[in-house]
């Protein structure tokens, strides 16, 4: 089963790929999108406090993501 989900996320290529452009703005904007915060409401924060803060948002969804892909496949048997 995880054999041939490997393959399929092989075979979609590149997903969620971003640009280096945006690459160089992600812990900006991962906050702005997953907080839902405006622009002006991060002038505030330090660098440090939007990794600390993009760390957090990223390590949840990896939590997240491992639950899913436990839970499918403990669905499936």
């Amino acid at each position: 089963m995880l054999t041939s989900r490997q393959n399929d996320f092989n075979d979609l290529g590149l997903i969620g790929h971003l640009s280096q452009a945006v690459e160089d703005e992600y812990i900006f904007w991962n906050l702005v999108v997953n907080l839902r915060l405006s622009p002006s409401e991060l002038d505030t924060w330090t660098l440090d406090e939007m990794r600390k803060a993009t760390a957090l948002l990223d390590m949840r969804q990896d939590y997240k993501s491992a639950w899913n892909a436990f839970y499918d496949v403990g669905e499936k048997k």
